[in-house]
């Protein structure tokens, strides 16, 4: 049996971590996880008229325009206000968990207790910056298409 040092143990531990997370980059920008991206990254979130007006909709599946391919839990919310739609990250600015929405509208991240208003802006940390919104566009066929590299203004929502 071959003996290990410490030392080759540790550079074999940290080669692997460093490839993991160099294998997550490419997804890490869904959503506004690290800030948005400069690739464009287009799904579809359905039609408009699936959508309640007035609501705020957390967004389970998409589908990648390119591809066609399903976008599994892309961690956004969508608003819908009349012939609008506005989409933001539901991943926490801290660390990237999945925020919830509180009775008031609020959000808050049930990891370390950052809390956010009814914009994404930050109101209580660990948090520092607020939750990113992705630039929408709704096609002809009425189908609402998110950029979620994408990083827009927060809307001015009633």
């Amino acid at each position: 049996m071959k003996s290990h040092s410490r030392r080759s143990f540790l550079k074999k531990l940290l080669g692997g971590v460093t490839a993991l997370f160099a294998g997550l980059l490419p997804v890490s920008s869904q959503a506004g996880w690290f800030g948005g991206g400069s690739k464009e990254e287009w799904v579809s979130i359905g039609k408009l008229a699936d959508l309640p007006d007035g609501k705020n909709t957390p967004i389970s599946v998409a589908t990648d325009v390119a591809s066609g391919k399903s976008v599994k839990q892309p961690k956004i919310i969508a608003s819908r206000r009349g012939d609008k739609v506005y989409v933001m990250s539901s991943r926490c600015t801290h660390f990237g968990c999945e925020v919830e929405l509180q009775p008031d509208g609020a959000y808050k991240c049930p990891c370390h207790g950052a809390q956010f208003d009814k914009v994404g802006a930050v109101t209580k940390g660990p948090a520092k910056k607020n939750l990113p919104w992705c630039e929408v566009k709704i096609i002809e066929s009425g189908d609402v298409q998110v950029n979620l590299a994408g990083d827009v203004a927060a809307p001015v929502l009633d």
